[in-house]
């Protein structure tokens, strides 16, 4: 069985650890996940960075159906 995976994460340098924002997961049966981590804090992300053009205005979308969980319960998942 194969799977696809995006992600979308934060990554302000070497010494820092990996944020993660969201992910998707197709299985190769036509199965999908995905999740918005609710945890995540865009204070940490400055102003001008990539991530809040082309990112988070797509994962603020009213009633876009994504669901937001925590870290916790992504990994449960």
């Amino acid at each position: 069985m194969k799977y696809y995976i995006d992600t979308e994460f934060y990554e302000a340098g070497p010494l820092v650890s990996i944020k993660l924002i969201s992910i998707g997961v197709v299985a190769e049966d036509g199965r999908k996940y995905y999740a918005v981590n609710k945890d995540f804090d865009w204070r940490v992300v400055p102003a001008d960075h990539w991530l809040r053009e082309n990112v988070l205005p797509y994962l603020d979308i009213i009633g876009a159906g994504r669901p937001y969980k925590t870290c916790a319960d992504i990994k449960k998942d």
